[in-house]
């Protein structure tokens, strides 16, 4: 269905949910009652989470069963999906940067990206993320989960997935967004990493 973003978190923070292997082990118990945009498969972390944002329309068809119980909001930029129950399809937005059009998204070149511009569009001015890393673990992990049903290339973060980010620092600090990176050896380093227990005040 065609959907729409309102501020309902005007002013307020969230908290978006990546992939990356920094969520291993993570105590989730400590976002209770926090605003949350889960990424993906993090969903799976948080249920209780929002909004949910996923890019691709074969995740959403390996993950359609499981979604029926998601209480949450469930955004996409999938155009395949746009006519599907509860999935709220929005429009493609500039490549880059924020798209302030309630109906568009610019998603970048991730889910991690997107993720970002719906919370955005939620109207926070500070945005802290969870599992950004955009890198491998010592052990050579993509991901906290072993869910990631396609080969990942080892290049992926440099050729594909960083690319966009450095477009939002502008448009953020035009508009006093906030944006705290929380995995201390993430690769995303456009913007300041702190650790997350500042942030749970």
């Amino acid at each position: 269905m065609e959907g729409k973003i309102l501020p309902l978190w005007q002013g307020g923070r969230a908290y978006v949910i990546g992939g990356g292997p920094s969520l291993k082990g993570f105590d989730t118990s400590l976002l209770d009652g926090k605003h949350i945009v889960a990424v993906n498969n993090a969903y799976r972390l948080f249920p209780d989470a929002e909004v949910l944002y996923f890019m691709d329309a074969v995740w959403y068809n390996w993950h359609a069963v499981e979604l029926i119980d998601f209480k949450g909001f469930i955004y996409t930029t999938a155009r395949q999906l746009k006519d599907k129950h509860r999935v709220k399809f929005l429009n493609h937005g500039q490549r880059k940067g924020i798209d302030d059009r309630t109906d568009y998204l610019s998603k970048g070149t991730s889910s991690g990206y997107g993720g970002i511009g719906v919370a955005i569009a939620y109207g926070v001015k500070e945005l802290i993320l969870l599992g950004f890393d955009m890198c491998r673990d010592k052990d050579g992990n993509h991901n906290y989960h072993d869910d990631h049903r396609r080969p990942v290339k080892d290049t992926i973060y440099e050729d594909a997935h960083m690319l966009a980010f450095p477009a939002l620092v502008g448009p953020c600090a035009e508009r006093g967004i906030n944006i705290i990176n929380s995995s201390m050896y993430a690769a995303l380093t456009c913007f300041p990493k702190e650790k997350l227990e500042k942030w749970l005040q």
